[in-house]
């Protein structure tokens, strides 16, 4: 009995290392980031258990939060792959929806963000003396007047 007890714990303990979960209240419910290291490190976002977005190349962390128009509007690194960082921003209205933006960045994990005016801009390195620069607004990220669509 005490080495089924014992396996059960070791069960139990190695399954909570495979998974962690960060909880974000939102003005529309709780939004988890769900962090899974199975075969894949990946992560997946929900909004009061409805998956809003999944990648299975690497996990997915906050990297700032901001209120716009109303909506919560959250700007999350991860992405492509463990190498190579890309950002995205997830806007949650009132309404419990949650829009996910395109993919965007220069593989830096280095961003600053601010509010300007109804907009969000996020600078970040691109080479050792350039700094790229996108815009978010009105849910669509552009980069040099462009808008980037690679949902």
């Amino acid at each position: 009995m005490k080495n089924l007890f014992v396996g059960f714990l070791l069960i139990a303990t190695c399954s909570q290392a495979l998974a962690s979960t960060e909880n974000i209240n939102t003005i529309a419910g709780m939004l988890s980031i769900i962090d899974t290291q199975e075969s894949v490190y990946g992560s997946t976002l929900t909004l009061d258990g409805k998956t809003v977005y999944t990648n299975e190349l690497i996990g997915t962390a906050l990297d700032s939060r901001f209120l716009l128009n109303g909506d919560d509007v959250l700007l999350f690194s991860g992405g492509r792959s463990a190498s190579c960082a890309s950002y995205f921003f997830v806007t949650i209205s009132q309404s419990k929806n949650a829009d996910v933006s395109s993919e965007f960045g220069t593989c830096s994990d280095y961003a600053k963000s601010q509010v300007k005016g109804n907009s969000i801009i996020v600078t970040m390195p691109e080479n050792q003396k350039k700094y790229a620069k996108f815009i978010f607004k009105n849910g669509v990220v552009y980069q040099n007047g462009k808008a980037i669509l690679n949902k």
